[in-house]
């Protein structure tokens, strides 16, 4: 695994072409890769098509999905026309520097409020004050790997 993720998450951004919006990628991107570094995993970057509401597959088998946000406080959306994942990751991108501020349940996240945020198809939605802390997901990691050798 890549030891310096700005080089390359800069280098692969380069080739990538916006999804919608001048930054869409970049954004979402720079909250994969501090999601990566975080588990210490590689996010998914085949972009030719969509990775259909999953960014990795943590060692734990679950299939997580990050979703980056300029606002803040930001809410961890979902759209409800979406595949559920079974995390959901929440990272707010502030000046270039992502920060990753917890995580839920895919199973909790549909049984939250739906509002549309404007994007035209209503979401769940949790603010990131619920969240559940990264270190629970840190033990999770550390003890799958411990136990799997």
């Amino acid at each position: 695994m890549p030891t310096n993720f700005d080089s390359t998450w800069r280098e692969l951004h380069e080739k990538l072409q916006p999804k919608a919006g001048k930054h869409a990628n970049k954004i979402g991107l720079a909250g994969e890769f501090a999601f990566g570094q975080f588990c210490g995993l590689y996010p998914n970057m085949d972009k030719s098509k969509s990775d259909n509401g999953t960014d990795f597959e943590l060692p734990l088998t679950l299939k997580t999905d990050v979703k980056t946000s300029l606002k803040y406080p930001p809410f961890l959306l979902l759209k409800t026309n979406a595949k559920v994942p079974d995390i959901l990751v929440q990272v707010w991108y502030n000046n270039g520097n992502p920060k990753i501020l917890g995580w839920e349940w895919g199973s909790v996240i549909v049984t939250k409020p739906i509002k549309d945020f404007g994007c035209g198809v209503p979401s769940y939605y949790v603010s990131c004050d619920e969240l559940k802390p990264m270190q629970q997901m840190e033990k999770r990691l550390f003890l799958r790997r411990f136990y799997n050798g």
